[in-house]
């Protein structure tokens, strides 16, 4: 029908047979293209320079070759992003994966319910070429089997940079048995990425981080100095348990401009309290001379998986 389409020679089957080649070119000339997106309309996107990139992960034999990047609904998609400078739509979805503001009809839509609608409007405007179903890995919820999607979130976390020679330092001091295990761990240690460490729960061990809209963070490291920075130090005292969401009741004032704040939401990876059990189950802070005695440990025995998460 006198259109022309730009696919790889692996997957020129998706045309049928009433089709005439019109010319082979590297993927590379393609390079730089630009091009108008599906919903050029959307607010989000108006703003948003769309065109043709590189990356090696892109399949020739699957889909047409080329593949649509969506640096907001995934991690390759993301560090590819953030390699080629490209602009990222930071909160398509709400936590209950409705879309947010800035989408157009699809505001305020749940992402699971608008598949179908999607492609039959995609279909109804002259886009859609053709419809496909193939088998594919897909991330589902262990618990309750629900099916996943990818959510760009802002989070906290560790900068290994910092302390991986003090680790690798420790690392080095420890006899470790069978002998291979030593180099196994020195191997995670150079090059494991920076540490996630928060969590978006209900319940568990709170980060202790008060971000003021001043942009200055206090982060508290003892109940005692909690009490002396809380607005109600008598309220620290009444806590049933320093976890959440009983510790959400403790604000204190910012130190800076003397605002009222809130402590994040956000609670801390589980083994941020793994990682201190040397010291909670020890009483590090009650008897120093109680706790020199058992620590360090003489004998220390994990399974392999272990090892990384533990040390």
């Amino acid at each position: 029908n006198n259109d022309i389409y730009y696919l790889s020679e692996n997957t020129l089957n998706k045309l049928g047979k009433d089709y005439e080649l019109i010319k082979k070119i590297k993927g590379e000339e393609l390079v730089g293209l630009r091009y108008e997106s599906f919903y050029p309309d959307f607010e989000v996107q108006k703003r948003i320079d769309h065109k043709v990139i590189p990356w090696k992960e892109v399949q020739a034999e699957e889909g047409t070759g080329i593949v649509h990047i969506a640096p907001s609904c995934g991690i390759e998609d993301y560090e590819l992003a953030e390699k080629e400078s490209l602009p990222i739509i930071k909160s398509a979805l709400d936590e209950e994966g409705n879309y947010n503001d800035g989408f157009g009809w699809l505001s305020g839509k749940n992402v699971k319910e608008v598949k179908s609608v999607i492609v039959k409007d995609l279909e109804e405007r002259g886009l859609l070429f053709k419809k496909e179903d193939y088998k594919h890995r897909y991330p589902i919820c262990w618990r309750c089997k629900e099916e996943l999607v990818f959510r760009l979130g802002s989070e906290w976390f560790i900068s290994c940079n910092e302390i991986r020679p003090k680790m690798k330092e420790e690392a080095s001091k420890v006899k470790w048995t069978p002998k291979h295990v030593n180099e196994l761990m020195q191997d995670w240690l150079n090059n494991m990425g920076d540490w996630n460490i928060s969590r978006k729960r209900y319940w568990g061990l709170p980060l202790m981080f008060f971000e003021c809209d001043c942009g200055n963070l206090e982060v508290i490291g003892s109940i005692k100095e909690l009490k002396e920075k809380a607005i109600d130090p008598k309220k620290v005292d009444k806590l049933p348990e320093f976890h959440r969401p009983w510790i959400d009741e403790i604000k204190i004032k910012c130190s800076k401009c003397k605002k009222e704040v809130e402590r994040i939401k956000e609670i801390g990876d589980c083994w941020l309290d793994a990682g201190i059990v040397s010291f909670s189950t020890l009483k590090y802070f009650e008897d120093k001379k109680y706790w020199k005695k058992w620590f360090p440990a003489n004998l220390i025995i994990e399974m392999r998986a272990q090892v990384r998460l533990w040390f």
